[in-house]
């Protein structure tokens, strides 16, 4: 039987694609914290994604690891991109408790 709190997460993930129920317009809040600016992949000729896992994109603590890959990839001179709001979550802890359906959505 599962606990409530693992009830909506499960169904948060399945509406908004991250356990939280975050609007999906926030996925990229993190690149704020950028003094340049991040483009969508499909507007790079680069196949270098930047996949940010939903505790680093909505975590307001967690936002500053995304922001400085981002920085060192910058530095760098790797040209990459982001989903933004198509974004969803990876699902790894979906997976791990048994939800092999919403799994293989995500």
């Amino acid at each position: 039987m599962l606990t409530q709190a693992v009830q909506k997460a499960l169904e948060n993930t399945f509406v908004q694609k991250n356990p939280w129920g975050r609007s999906r317009n926030k996925r990229a809040a993190w690149t704020e914290k950028v003094d340049f600016a991040i483009p969508h992949v499909s507007e790079t000729e680069s196949k270098r994604l930047l996949f940010v896992c939903c505790i680093q994109a909505y975590d307001p603590r967690c936002m500053v690891i995304p922001a400085n890959v981002a920085n060192i990839f910058n530095k760098a001179g790797l040209e990459f991109g982001i989903l933004g709001e198509e974004e969803a979550c990876c699902g790894n802890e979906i997976r791990r408790m048994g939800e092999t359906g919403l799994f293989e959505e995500l």
